[in-house]
């Protein structure tokens, strides 16, 4: 059993309270009657009354209380189903949002004047179901059909017309919108299709549009809508705002500030004015009529007035389940015990009052009639009984004790769930008001569920109550606070001390959501933290550090080693700590306010920054073609040191200069108070050369030369006026390839020019010419000694052409012993297709592949849609019998390797010039992901080394630098692959290029006129592509400004690519 109204059992405590004062005043007649006089006259005075019949009737009367109470607390037992119903119609509302509603011809504005008759409208429905549409250049239903008018004004009141980047206004689209939202179909654009509505869209016998807008169409039809509508048995109503003078239309920076008026393309003000005549006629065409608005509260009144006119239907019967009402078992007794009490007489010799001696018929008919209403009374607790208890609940208890306030005693004894169960409940049998939204809000947000609380409160915050508001205001912002969503709760709590400025628990909740959006630059300390003394600096372990925080009047300190002739560099990249807020003042306003500092061991400021560098001329070229940018505040600020060279004076460090010569140099970052910045340090330190010398050294003569490890690739270093002398073994019968590779110097920014020389032991022979040529890391220089006969020591000498020359280089040996010993190259088992080794053909030539007689070597090219490959192969020569008779072939083939698609030939360029390749392969462009098979072989007994060459467009022939830059014009991108396509002897190339380039003399005039014409032609579409690129940019940062708008979003992936002159 369930006690429905459970606080009226404390009436029971009436009971002995009354019982009490029963007794208290029996006792005091017993005193008066003593006190009359002698007791045997006193008797015979009283001998009538009979105080048994007395005490009798006081008991069936404190009985027949006693059960009223327990009716009146409504107890339940047992369930049983109810029905439901609710009547209205459907409303469509359409509202116009583009930049024409901003004009001010309505106060303040049309669109907000609007929006206020909207509130009024909705202030006054009941029953009736309403959907949201909203549109501009383009349309999009906001809300669906709902009774819901709290979650309406709450989309109403976030309209803005920038939050549809989309410019013009399409009230036509907008009342197709509306159709398929009343009725379930998905018409067709520009047609009278339609696909048929869902059976579970349920539609109301009466079904209106309200259009609101000033009437500006530019980009449709609104009266072919109209009549759509019309068929469909849905009347517009429209409502038009604005005058037939014209206003122009304001425009304002995100602050709010007015800077001007729309102009149209050509610089002329823009005068919207209202298109009265369009309007009426949408209005006839469907049945609807037309509004004009005049004043506060004229559209709102004349709307309802209409709206009452038509004739609703049931739109939803619900079926929910109740707890059987057991009252009437306690209310029937207690009433008859109430009754049986009032037929009991006082007097002696009588049972019940209605069977005294009647002095007079008046009397007697008296007596019924007042006897008559207790009579009937059981029988009405009957009739309640088998009716159900609702309407005597709504009689004598809603009015009482509600649902509502049960829930509130709960939330004041901190039971929050219990509270959100009794106030759900009580929202199922009333409608929903604003002050429901907020017990539910504070009730979610109390039992744990902060998002779901937000929803409901920011309905509640839309309510009329000044005291509701600023309640449903601060319990917003706890919830948002409670989502760890500071910056909400901010504006939550502002709004809340806007209502009520001097309440203290709102200025202590907006205190502590100030210091969570904007927490003292102390609490941002980067991992970095603690450096703020020279003491303590933060070793750089990485020349560069992010996300850096810089507080004002805290220092932060770095140090990194360097040695005596190092060159150091550090920049930092500075930007605001916190977003900009409206009022706040420049980033920086003095330019020495923020610093970078380099020191020495000492106190001495080696070298100090304060300003920004002076802009190099892609700087200033890239800020002049920027013009969006004019005016506005920098984004970020630099400070720059360097390149700096650390002397040994600087350091503190006596000669001479060595490796044990390291010294700490630190930089100093400094900002004024209050200045606060979020920054990027970047420190580069090039260290002199003797502190790059590899394991190797010393190696700078030949008696001190080093042996070479057995690695395939070992980096290592030259310095100025330095050579390095190595030594390695060479086996019989064993050939030797070794490949040095020159890298850019750090320091000089150069890559050094080196001799490279294989000689005998001795030092005094050479024993291999040296091959020098390109490779896309820098130049390359190789020797070889083949087929040693006997075994023998080698020595390397690699120098500079001159005494200034240093940098890196790669060392790359390759050693191959005889074939029979097994002297395979170091992409082997690749004997077969189904064992073919990747070849990667962008990061140049494969050097030093070997096939040994009766051998086959097989690669896998995988190629994109659009590739081209061009491959060619270079080998040792043999007699030209030989070489005529067993060649080194290359044969293309399917991925499997059963299909050959092409075969290499031989490459042939006119003497004196000698071809880069002996053999090529190429195809045709390929029309799609595709992974070719390339078989090389040769027929020849003895051993054929070689190098595989990719020729096929920028695949390893481009630095990486070189690629960049012809990966920025798509012309000149084509322009190179087809050069490269084409290949031959490089003298071949660039004469070809140069004849090229030379006009006919009897075609120039033409050619300039053919020239100039494609010039303008590809200008006006890179002018398009760019307008359309930047069109798109201004969408998608309207998206991001847009609050995630579902509907919106979707309505702009349906965007026709349309060009729209009226934008406004």
């Amino acid at each position: 059993m369930v006690w429905a109204n459970i606080e009226a059992l404390y009436l029971l405590l009436l009971i002995p309270a009354l019982i009490a004062l029963f007794s208290a005043h029996a006792w005091w007649k017993q005193q008066r009657l003593a006190e009359l006089g002698e007791h045997t006259l006193v008797r015979r005075l009283v001998a009538r009354h009979s105080g048994r019949k007395e005490v009798l009737k006081f008991a069936l009367v404190m009985m027949g209380l006693t059960l009223c109470i327990i009716a009146l607390a409504r107890p339940q037992w047992g369930e049983k189903p109810r029905t439901l119903k609710r009547e209205g119609i459907d409303i469509a509302v359409a509202l116009d949002i583009s930049q024409s509603m901003l004009a001010q011809d309505a106060n303040p504005s049309r669109l907000r004047a609007a929006k206020d008759e909207l509130s009024r409208v909705l202030g006054q429905l009941n029953g009736d179901r309403v959907g949201l549409v909203v549109y501009a250049g383009i349309s999009f239903a906001q809300s669906p059909l709902t009774a819901d008018y709290g979650a309406i004004q709450f989309y109403l009141n976030k309209l803005d017309p920038g939050m549809i980047p989309v410019g013009g206004t399409a009230s036509g689209r907008a009342l197709i919108d509306s159709i398929e939202l009343l009725t379930g179909e998905r018409l067709k654009r520009g047609s009278d299709e339609a696909r048929v509505a869902s059976k579970e869209h349920k539609r109301a016998k009466t079904q209106i549009i309200l259009l609101i807008t000033d009437g500006e169409d530019h980009q449709g039809d609104p009266k072919e809508a109209a009549e759509l509508a019309k068929e469909r048995g849905i009347r517009v109503y429209t409502v038009g705002f604005g005058s037939d003078k014209g206003e122009p239309i304001p425009m304002h920076d995100s602050s709010g500030n007015l800077t001007g008026y729309k102009k149209d393309r050509q610089g002329n003000t823009v005068y919207t004015k209202l298109n009265a005549d369009q309007l009426k006629e949408i209005a006839e065409t469907s049945g609807g009529q037309y509004f004009h608005y005049e004043g506060k509260g004229t559209i709102a009144n004349a709307v309802t007035r209409t709206l009452n006119k038509l004739e609703r239907e049931e739109l939803a019967t619900l079926l929910r389940v109740q707890r059987e009402e057991r009252f009437y078992l306690a209310l029937i007794p207690g009433l008859l015990l109430l009754l049986l009490a009032t037929l009991i007489g006082e007097r002696r010799g009588t049972h019940f009052g209605l069977w005294r001696r009647r002095r007079k018929s008046k009397d007697a008919e008296t007596r019924a009639r007042a006897l008559l209403p207790w009579l009937l009374l059981p029988l009405g607790a009957v009739s309640v009984a088998n009716q159900g208890c609702d309407a005597l609940h709504d009689a004598l208890v809603v009015s009482k004790v509600t649902l509502v306030e049960r829930g509130n005693a709960r939330m004041k004894e901190g039971e929050a769930k219990e509270a959100l169960e009794l106030y759900l409940q009580a929202e199922k049998k009333v409608p929903s008001t604003p002050e429901l939204h907020y017990d539910l809000g504070s009730a979610r947000t109390e039992a744990d569920a902060p998002e779901q609380g937000v929803t409901r409160l920011s309905r509640a915050v839309e309510s009329q109550d000044a005291e509701l508001r600023f309640k449903a205001l601060f319990n917003l912002g706890v919830a948002y606070f409670r989502q760890e969503k500071w910056e909400e709760a901010l504006e939550a709590f502002k709004g809340a001390l806007r209502l009520k400025p001097d309440h203290e628990e709102a200025k202590i909740a907006y205190e502590v959501a100030l210091a969570k959006v904007y927490p003292p630059c102390s609490e941002l300390d980067d991992d970095a933290e603690e450096n703020d003394t020279r003491d303590a600096p933060t070793e750089l372990a990485q020349p560069k550090r992010e996300d850096l925080a810089l507080c004002g009047g805290d220092d932060d300190w770095y140090m990194t080693p360097v040695y005596p002739g190092s060159i150091i560099r550090a920049r930092g990249t500075f930007k605001r700590l916190r977003e900009k807020e409206p009022g706040d003042g420049p980033m920086i306003s003095n330019p020495e306010q923020l610093r970078i500092a380099i020191f020495g061991p000492g106190d001495e400021v080696l070298a100090i920054s304060q300003r920004e560098p002076e802009p190099t001329e892609e700087d200033a070229a890239a800020q002049e073609a920027n013009q969006t940018n004019k005016g506005k505040e920098k984004e970020e600020t630099i400070r720059e040191i360097g390149p700096l060279r650390l002397t040994a004076e600087m350091l503190q460090v006596p000669p001479p200069m060595n490796e044990q010569n390291a010294q700490p140099a630190l930089v100093r970052v400094t900002a004024d108070e209050p200045l606060e910045f979020a920054y990027d340090l970047e420190v580069m330190v090039i260290p002199p050369c003797f502190a790059l010398e590899d394991d190797y050294e010393d190696n700078d003569t030949l008696e001190s030369a080093a042996r070479l490890e057995p690695e395939a690739e070992q980096p290592v270093h030259i310095c100025k006026g330095d050579e390095d002398w190595y030594t390695i073994d060479v086996e019989p019968g064993e050939d030797l390839f070794i490949d040095v590779v020159a890298s850019v110097d750090a320091e000089t920014e150069t890559i050094p020019q080196l001799e490279v020389e294989l000689m005998d032991a001795a030092g005094e022979t050479r024993l291999s010419e040296t091959e020098t040529l390109s490779t896309p890391v820098g130049p390359l220089f190789g020797v070889a000694l083949r087929a040693s006969e006997e075994r023998r020591t080698a020595v390397l000498r690699v120098r500079g052409v001159d005494g200034e020359q240093q940098g890196p280089y790669t060392l790359k040996i390759y050693r191959y012993p005889p074939c029979e010993q097994g002297g395979d190259d170091r992409l082997e088992e690749n004997d077969s297709a189904a064992k073919a080794q990747d070849l990667i053909r962008d990061e140049g030539p494969i050097r030093h592949l070997r096939l040994c007689p009766g051998d086959q070597d097989f690669y896998r090219l995988d190629s994109k849609k659009g590739d081209k490959i061009v491959l060619g192969i270079k080998h040792d020569e043999l007699d030209p019998e030989v070489e005529a008779e067993a060649p080194v072939a290359m044969r293309l083939m399917n991925e499997a390797g059963d299909t050959i698609i092409t075969e290499s030939a031989a490459v042939e360029v006119p003497p004196p010039a000698k071809a880069p390749v002996q053999r090529a392969v190429a195809t045709e462009e390929v029309e799609e992901d595709v992974v070719y098979t390339l078989e090389v072989s040769s027929q020849a007994e003895a051993p054929r080394f070689y190098h595989l060459i990719p020729m096929d467009g920028d695949k390893a022939q481009k630095r990486p630098q070189d690629q960049q830059q012809q990966q920025d014009g798509e012309q000149g991108d084509e322009e190179q692959e087809q050069e490269q396509s084409d290949q031959g002897e490089q003298g071949d190339e660039e004469q070809d290029e140069q004849q090229e380039q030379q006009p006919q003399p009897g075609d120039e005039e033409q050619d300039e006129e053919q020239e100039e014409q494609q010039d303008e032609g590809e200008a006006s579409e890179a002018e398009e592509r760019e307008a359309e690129k930047q069109n798109m940019k201004e969408i998608l940062e309207n998206l991001e400004d847009s609050d995630n708008n579902f509907q919106l979003r979707k309505a702009l992936e349906d965007v026709p690519n349309r060009y729209i002159e009226n934008d406004w």
